[in-house]
């Protein structure tokens, strides 16, 4: 799915970030003319149509916040944005991390997936979780690298080949921004090793990919992973120089038990 430069990604970009800020500053009739009637929700917690999107405007206005956009990733008529919120009245909370993907007929948002966690500050590395590189660069090799990191997603988090690696990332020139893992190769091959052991005790994939979306330098995957003790939605986006990974930045989310769900939309 590579339509980069498709339709009008600049306009699509803009609609997508004054949706996001309707919906966080409470604007209830602006959201309603921005989503459609019939939205396809696939935040589990959140029912389908306005009612679900309406709802995170409620809880906007009980509990005010500020968002910032740091990052937008346009490909066709998907539009993803990465933010971040700080809470107005409860100066302690740190507030969330956030991925929000949405797809676009015409000028109106018809599906939307989301995903948040806790800011949780800076990680081993001295990164947050949000900081780094914005600019979207080389739209030219936007087909080339997203098959890089389909590759990379294959080998290494599919089919568990860490030893694969460092095809794709240089140890000198690797800026992780998770909240629990560091830069360079070490802490990854360590994480992927412990996914490896879950991998061997579970009946079925413990990674699978389910979207991908490019544009330029950026490339993002959302990715369904499960193992005997949870069940996640795993956000991936990844920035790329000389046909190599250089920077990531995740979110992870906890798939509720299917009985919770408000629609049968899943999150995927």
């Amino acid at each position: 799915m590579v339509h980069a430069n498709d339709n009008n990604p600049a306009g699509l970009r803009s609609l997508a970030i004054d949706a996001l800020t309707a919906v966080s500053k409470a604007q209830h009739d602006s959201v309603a003319k921005m989503f459609a009637a019939d939205l396809r929700q696939h935040d589990p917690l959140l029912a389908n149509g306005l009612t679900g999107v309406l709802s995170l405007c409620d809880k906007a206005r009980r509990e005010p916040y500020t968002r910032v956009v740091h990052r937008t990733l346009a490909d066709g008529q998907h539009v993803l944005l990465h933010s971040s919120t700080q809470p107005l009245r409860r100066r302690e909370d740190a507030g969330v991390v956030a991925f929000d993907l949405f797809r676009f007929e015409g000028q109106q948002i018809v599906e939307h997936w989301r995903s948040e966690e806790p800011n949780t500050g800076i990680n081993p590395s001295g990164r947050t979780q949000v900081d780094g590189e914005v600019a979207i660069a080389d739209l030219d090799l936007t087909r080339d690298n997203l098959e890089l990191v389909r590759l990379f997603k294959q080998l290494v988090t599919v089919e568990l080949r860490y030893d694969f690696i460092e095809r794709f990332i240089d140890d000198r020139n690797y800026a992780q921004h998770a909240s629990k893992v560091g830069d360079g190769i070490a802490r990854l091959k360590k994480r992927i090793a412990e996914v490896a052991q879950q991998a061997n005790r579970a009946s079925t994939a413990v990674m699978n990919p389910r979207k991908y979306l490019a544009e330029g330098n950026f490339v993002f995957c959302l990715v369904e992973a499960r193992s005997e003790l949870q069940h996640n939605a795993n956000w991936d986006l990844f920035r790329l120089e000389n046909r190599m990974l250089v920077e990531h930045w995740d979110v992870i989310s906890a798939i509720p038990p299917r009985e919770a769900w408000k629609s049968d939309t899943g999150p995927f």
